[in-house]
C-alpha cells in the first residue's frame, strides 16, 4: 500500500508542475556566499563535494512568525526537461532529503548534479512546492562539485 501511495504522490507531483506552468522556467541558482544569513554553521567546514555531486544548504522560517522551523521536512524533486516544457519527479524513497536544525538550518551533502524544485514538509500531509515570483514551481539549478544556498525560505504548513 506504501509503494501504490507513493507512486500516487509522485503522480500529482509531476501534474501539478506540468499543469502549473513548466513552459520557460528560468533556473534560478545563489552561488554560496561565504556569509550566509541567520545561518550559525562555518560554511568552510562542509566538505567537498564529490565528483558529480553537490551540496545545498538553506533556512527555512515560518511564515507567520518569522521563527525557524525545526525538525521540518525538505526534500529536492528532480527536473526532467524536454523542448521547452518540464516535470519535476519527487521519488520518497530516493530523491534528496532532510531535515532542520534546531534553526531552521539544513544541509543536504552528495547531492547528484541536476535542477531541482524544493519541496517542504511532510508530502503524505502538508507541504509547501517554493514558488517563483510567478507562482510557479521555482527551480534550482546544483552544479557539480559547488555549495550552493538555497538561501531563507518562508513557508506557511497551515492546512
Amino acid at each position: 500500500m506504501k509503494t501504490f501511495t507513493g507512486i500516487a504522490i509522485l503522480f500529482i507531483l509531476v501534474l501539478s508542475f506540468v499543469f502549473t506552468g513548466c513552459r520557460g522556467i528560468e533556473t534560478q541558482q545563489d552561488p554560496i556566499d561565504k556569509a550566509l544569513p541567520a545561518i550559525d554553521f562555518d560554511i568552510d567546514t562542509l566538505p567537498t563535494p564529490g565528483a558529480g555531486k553537490a551540496t545545498v544548504v538553506g533556512q527555512v522560517f515560518d511564515e507567520t512568525s518569522q521563527e525557524p522551523m525545526v525538525n521540518v521536512t525538505i526534500r529536492l524533486a528532480e527536473v526532467y526537461r524536454e523542448g521547452g516544457e518540464g516535470a519535476y519527479v519527487l521519488d520518497t524513497a530516493f530523491s534528496p532529503g532532510t531535515y532542520s536544525g534546531d534553526n531552521g538550518v539544513y544541509i543536504l551533502q552528495d547531492v547528484p548534479a541536476g535542477e531541482y524544485v524544493l519541496i517542504i514538509g511532510d508530502v503524505m500531509d502538508i507541504y509547501k512546492i517554493i514558488p517563483d515570483e510567478e507562482n510557479h514551481p521555482k527551480t534550482w539549478d546544483v552544479p557539480e562539485g559547488q555549495i550552493v544556498n538555497f538561501g531563507q525560505i518562508f513557508v506557511d504548513l497551515i492546512p
